[in-house]
């Protein structure tokens, strides 16, 4: 468990920059990787990993989620932006009938407008036109929009008479038909405009009306409140929320005040209800059918003349009234109505007088007829305003034509001036029969009139040929002349068509003449023409061959090129591959020239250029593929720029910079504006690293150059007197170079010589010192031995004793006074006792032993035993204390320890001394 953090994926990792790095080799294609992406792409702590996890995400519904659900705005918006790229085809893990089901989810105006720009196919475009409200975003799609059927769709959805106007213009050259269409729906606009102006005003007028009942009513208030009301119902366009709201207010005060008036016992208010009932079902048989012939008109006056009086309804009786006059109006002028309506459809729509003179005599028998009744209209009144309107509409139109082929006219007018000025005939017979087709296309009266004008226009081009007929004959003749010499002595066969070729075009530049020596001079010309050219037909017949075989090369090329796109592996093939392809396609194609100039070449290149066209798409989606990649890697490196250790951001750099030529070329456009931010970004990272390494570089010079003086006075040190107070200098001046980090391990190395001279000499004079103090001990114990002796051999006279002391109080030491004052009391005791002289040889063997194991010599045969035994021991107090002692050292110990040692047995004391 221990290592277990060792273990864990680097998706995994505690680092964020790691995550991140480990993130990018996830393959979303692969469900274990696509579910660690989703993981980190909703639940990582960190924002940046989230982000760098939602760009490489796939599913829809999940990047809607983070749009709507992120706390980070950064993520969210990288969210919308991937989600905005998948929508609109960037990718191929979204087919396009689920992207077509996620654009009726889509709320954002922006998500919308970039899809009606932007989607890769035309029925996603369209279906996201359908719920664009964004005015402009409709007009630049009807505009722009490669498609037709997608222009007239955004086109459709715009109700802006501006943005019309503008379209209108801006497509009458690029497109007339979308141009009509902008200009038709503009009108309907405009009439639909008209209309629900007009309705609005009948219906407020109606409104106030209503209003005005229900602050005064009167005696034929009832009545006149129901014909309000029918002709309210009777207005065609629907009421806009204020005025239906008004109308049903102002409704129910006229209902209230009525019903006031009725409560105060007025009965001259109302008529009978039999007469009233009569009344009102007669007002609504003439609102079903409003036209009378002249019986009916007899019989509503009989109506009328019966139901005079206060018991009847005066509002209905005052419209029925209105009625009748109007038919009888109508009745009176109706037949010259109808000749009025037949003359129209002998009405030229270009002749604006007669135009102008038909409308003033329709609208003068109209305003005979005044129809003022407030039912409806006969159908013949209703045809003569329509056509009336219809007319205007006309003459309007006339109008504007007239002023436009009078302004062509003039235009041309102005251009045969300038041939005629300019000395050329041709354009300017050309440009006269211009002048004279449109002068045909006028009216009858201004032809008179434009004919006049004209006459001095033919006699200037007349003037002309004269001129040109005098100045190109002898032109013409010398033509005659160089193509019979070319005849009589031909060139190379490519040579001779070119000279052919430029003779006739010198001869089409003199313009030519009417003359019959002009056309004599043109025969004999001609007839020239074709016997120079009958040594180039075998070139020309072995040229049309060689444009047959380039023609099957052709053929053959589209046909290879048609299986390559049919059986190509998409997925597999790179940006670089089908460009390479391509290019070759088109060098192939180019060098299988000439080719005819007929039907079949036409087809052939029309099939080539469309299988060239579905390679280049499948190209651009690989390289729209690789710019969203380098995209990608472009966010990454613009992250690189924040982070600490640009050393580590360099190596990424780098790894980034493979990647980038791993990964393809980008559309030419995208990969220099790409190309250059990436480039930007590493060279400013690059910067970055050289000038920290700099800096350390010269931190660490001065590191160098500071462990340089440290060394030098340590190994100066060396030489000093004071051992000790040097050896305290040197450890200062150690622990100052290991402060400074990054210098090199000779310095240290350096360093380590100085203290280990150091410590070397302080070791010499501790041992000599060692020495000095172990030879004097040598001589203590030479005294307590010689004691020891005559103790152990019974003589110890008082004066040996008393000699001995004296010696003693000179040579002894504190380490043997143990030793002596043991000799001592045996001497009293008149001996030593046996247990202390084996203890004592015990002693002295074990340090034997192991002065023969420090010297690296052989111990005796009985003593091999107790050397392992002691070896072992030995070996484990070395491992529990963790001692390592110089050789020297532990015999100057051992030394000691036998100088302290008493006497031992006397069989035994010299084997072992």
């Amino acid at each position: 468990m221990l290592f277990a953090r060792f273990r864990k994926p680097k998706w995994q990792h505690a680092d964020p920059q790691v995550r991140k790095q480990a993130l990018l080799l996830l393959d979303p294609a692969d469900p274990e990787d696509a579910g660690i992406l989703t993981r980190l792409a909703t639940e990582d702590v960190a924002p940046e990993v989230r982000r760098s996890a939602v760009k490489r995400l796939s599913s829809l519904d999940l990047l809607r989620s983070r749009i709507v659900e992120d706390e980070d705005a950064g993520v969210r918006e990288v969210a919308a932006a991937r989600y905005r790229q998948l929508l609109a085809g960037g990718s191929d893990t979204a087919p396009l009938e689920q992207r077509l089901n996620e654009v009726n989810k889509i709320d954002d105006e922006a998500t919308l407008c970039h899809l009606a720009r932007s989607g890769r196919e035309a029925e996603l475009r369209l279906a996201a036109l359908q719920r664009v409200q964004t005015a402009a975003v409709l007009e630049e799609v009807a505009v722009h929009d490669p498609l037709p059927k997608v222009r007239q769709a955004a086109l459709a959805r715009i109700v802006d008479e501006g943005a019309l106007q503008r379209l209108a213009e801006a497509l009458k050259t690029r497109d007339r038909k979308l141009a009509r269409q902008a200009r038709d729906h503009l009108e309907g606009l405009q009439r639909e405009r008209m209309a629900q102006a007009q309705a609005d005003h009948e219906r407020e007028t109606i409104c106030s009306a209503l209003e005005g009942i229900a602050q005064q009513p009167t005696a034929s208030a009832r009545g006149e409140f129901l014909r309000l009301k029918n002709r309210w119902q009777m207005v065609e366009r629907p009421a806009p929320d204020a005025l239906e709201q008004r109308f049903q207010e102002a409704c129910s005060r006229c209902e209230s005040a009525l019903q006031t008036a009725s409560e105060q016992n007025e009965p001259d208010l109302e008529p009978m209800p039999e007469q009233r009932d009569l009344l009102a079902e007669r007002l609504a048989e003439l609102q079903r059918e409003p036209d009378l012939d002249a019986c009916g008109l007899e019989a509503l006056r009989e109506l009328l003349a019966e139901t005079e009086g206060p018991d009847h309804d005066a509002g209905i009786r005052h419209r029925l009234a209105e009625h009748a006059e109007s038919l009888e109006r109508f009745q009176a002028a109706e037949a010259v109505l109808r000749q009025a309506l037949d003359s129209l459809k002998s009405v030229l729509p270009d002749d604006v007088a007669a135009l102008r003179a038909k409308a003033a005599h329709l609208e003068g028998v109209l305003e005979e007829v005044a129809w003022r009744s407030p039912l409806p209209a006969p159908k013949l009144v209703n045809e003569a305003r329509a056509a009336l309107e219809q007319l205007t509409e006309t003459e309007q139109q006339a109008r504007q034509r007239h002023a436009e082929r009078q302004a062509i006219l003039q235009q041309a007018i102005e251009k045969l001036q300038e041939h005629l000025k300019a000395g050329r005939l041709k354009p300017a017979q050309r440009q006269l029969g211009q002048i004279q087709q449109l002068v045909r296309d006028m009216p009858e009266r201004e032809q008179q009139v434009l004919k006049r004008k004209l006459r001095g226009l033919r006699a200037q081009v007349a003037e002309l040929e004269d001129w040109r007929r005098f100045a190109t004959l002898p032109k013409q003749e010398g033509l005659c002349r160089e193509m019979e010499a070319l005849a009589a002595n031909p060139l190379a066969p490519p040579e001779q068509a070119k000279a052919i070729k430029r003779l006739q075009r010198e001869w089409k530049a003199t313009g030519g003449s009417a003359s019959p020596q002009a056309r004599e001079l043109w025969e004999r010309f001609r007839a020239a023409a074709d016997r120079a050219f009958e040594p180039c037909r075998a070139y020309f017949d072995e040229l049309a061959q060689q444009r047959g075989a380039n023609l099957d090369t052709r053929r053959q090329l589209a046909d290879q090129l048609d299986e390559f796109i049919e059986k190509a592996d998409w997925a597999a093939l790179t940006a670089q591959g089908l460009a390479q392809v391509r290019d070759q396609a088109r060098r192939e194609w180019l060098a299988a020239t000439p080719v005819p100039d007929d039907a079949d070449a036409k087809a052939v290149e029309e099939r080539f250029e469309t299988l060239m066209d579905a390679l280049t798409e499948q190209l651009h989606r690989k390289r729209e593929a690789n710019a969203a990649r380098k995209a990608a890697l472009l966010e990454e490196a613009r992250e690189l720029l924040a982070a600490e250790d640009v050393f580590e951001a360099t190596t990424r750099a780098k790894d980034l910079q493979q990647q980038w030529r791993d990964a393809g070329q980008a559309p030419p456009q995208q990969e220099r504006r790409l190309w250059r931010e990436f480039r930007a970004i590493c060279d400013e990272l690059f910067q970055r690293r050289d000038r920290e390494r700099a800096a350390r570089s010269a931190e660490r010079n001065e590191r160098t150059q500071q462990a340089e003086a440290l060394c030098n006075e340590a190994q100066s040190l060396v030489d000093e007197a004071d051992v000790d107070a040097a050896l305290q200098r040197w450890q200062e001046l150690d622990q100052a170079l290991r402060r400074l980090r990054g210098v090199s391990k000779a310095y240290h190395g350096r360093m380590q010589e100085a203290g280990d001279a150091l410590r070397r000499r302080q070791r010499d004079a501790q041992r000599e010192q060692s020495l000095r103090a172990l030879q004097y001990l040598r001589d203590a114990a030479a005294v307590c031995a010689e004691l020891e002796q005559s103790v152990l051999e019974g003589r110890a006279p008082p004066s040996v004793s008393e000699e001995l002391l004296a010696r003693w109080e000179r040579e002894g030491t504190a380490e043997l006074q143990s030793r002596w004052e043991r000799a001592v009391a045996a001497l009293d005791a008149g001996g030593f006792p046996p247990a202390e002289l084996d203890e004592n040889e015990r002693i002295r063997r074990e340090l034997c032993i192991r002065l023969e194991i420090l010297a690296g010599m052989e111990s005796p045969e009985e003593d091999r035993q107790r050397r392992m035994d002691l070896q072992v021991q030995r070996l484990n107090e070395g491992l529990a204390q963790g001692l390592r002692q110089e050789s020297a050292d532990v015999a100057q110990s051992l030394e000691l320890q036998w100088l302290q040692a008493g006497p031992a047995p006397t069989e035994q004391r010299n084997k072992l001394e």
